[in-house]
């Protein structure tokens, strides 16, 4: 038995029938090149399978997972700088209206003097 017929198998025992069998098991792809679990080689020319598989391509997605870390980072970062912009931006406004609220107060007073 092949291992894709052993993937097949396995794919038979775990899924509804909705769709059939896929009459390959495909493991890896780069670019529109994808291969089977028996190392067999395909050309992806209608489908776009080989464009989702070749996710999976090792150097492609560590690649992406790097880069998605680091943006992540460079994100958290600015929000830590956004968040304390906007801290010190609000607290310069409470301070502001303690003041203008001190005022109303001490005109307030002097007029019922």
């Amino acid at each position: 038995m092949t291992r894709t017929e052993q993937l097949q198998a396995r794919f038979e025992a775990a899924f509804m029938p909705n769709y059939g069998v896929p009459p390959v098991a495909l493991v890896r792809g780069e670019g529109c090149q994808v291969w089977d679990a028996d190392g067999n080689q395909y050309t992806d020319l209608i489908a776009g399978i080989a464009v989702g598989i070749s996710v999976l391509s090792a150097g492609i997605a560590v690649t992406a997972i790097r880069s998605s870390r680091k943006t992540a980072r460079e994100q958290t970062a600015l929000q830590a700088k956004l968040t304390a912009i906007e801290e010190e931006r609000w607290e310069e406004e409470r301070e502001r209206l303690q003041q203008e609220d001190e005022a109303v107060r001490r005109a307030q007073l002097d007029a019922r003097v």
